[in-house]
């Protein structure tokens, strides 16, 4: 019922995202569990050896569970090492460095692997998240219509849509022209959005367009400062012409002298 549950939520593009996430997570997880199984037995094998004594490692297959169950941090420490049945001596040397190892490698080492392969495959999906939830959209859109009677589909069917992709709204083409989008449907932004190599030529001749642009914005800060420079000379002329100061440009050359250190 569960994997069915599941199966019919991933239909809709909103949640079944999610669904995605789960079962790539899983299925990684089913790979890495070879070496996962691998390692809890070796252990599990330690400990039964060590704490035989005790109930909960008396046999192999509870020793196994066990183990499993130390792994998300039930450790019980005190309870193995300082109750009646712990071990004393040189044995309690050996259980004690056993017990560190098995800290370090299951606890810290493998659950945070688990972590990390997790959130890969999340990250995965997530960089892809918009492309799989539209195909998600296709795919309930054409069970749908598989479901319904031949006559509806043939009434809603479309013949023939004429779509202007470049053609936007005069307040869409506004808000464009404000914040710098550039949704055209061009070679540029198709290969940027598909994310596709580009061929060197092509690289040179987008760098040249954007040189091409920074100068052009370059010639058009220089003419306005050029303009302001004007203004400032003619109210320097005319304060000075107020004031019967006289105003020559001169342009002077610095020498150096020898002499000089």
């Amino acid at each position: 019922n569960a994997e069915y549950m599941g199966l019919f939520i991933q239909k809709f593009p909103k949640f079944g995202i999610y669904v995605v996430m789960f079962t790539d997570v899983m299925v990684t997880f089913f790979h890495f569990f070879v070496v996962f199984f691998l390692f809890i037995v070796a252990f599990a094998m330690g400990f039964y050896c060590l704490f035989q004594n005790k109930p909960e490692f008396y046999t192999i297959g509870y020793s196994m569970i066990k183990t499993g169950v130390m792994m998300i941090g039930e450790f019980e420490y005190s309870d193995l090492f300082f109750s009646d049945t712990a071990p004393t001596g040189s044995w309690k040397v050996v259980t004690l460095l056993f017990f560190v190892v098995f800290a370090i490698i299951m606890s810290i080492i493998i659950m945070n692997l688990l972590v990390g392969l997790a959130v890969d495959d999340i990250k995965a999906v997530q960089e892809n998240a918009t492309l799989q939830r539209m195909a998600m959209q296709v795919d309930l859109a054409l069970q749908v219509e598989h479901t319904l009677p031949a006559f509806i589909r043939k009434r809603f069917v479309i013949r023939e849509q004429i779509i202007y992709p470049n053609r936007v709204s005069a307040p869409q083409s506004l808000i464009n022209r404000i914040f710098g989008k550039d949704e055209s449907l061009n070679g540029e932004n198709i290969l940027r959005n598909l994310n596709v190599a580009q061929e060197p030529i092509d690289l040179v001749k987008s760098q040249q367009e954007r040189l091409m642009s920074q100068m052009k914005k370059l010639i058009v800060a220089i003419d306005d400062m050029s303009k302001e420079q004007g203004k400032i000379k003619i109210i320097i002329e005319e304060l000075s012409s107020k004031e019967g100061v006289s105003v020559e440009q001169d342009d002077y050359v610095g020498e150096v002298d020898d002499d000089e250190d």
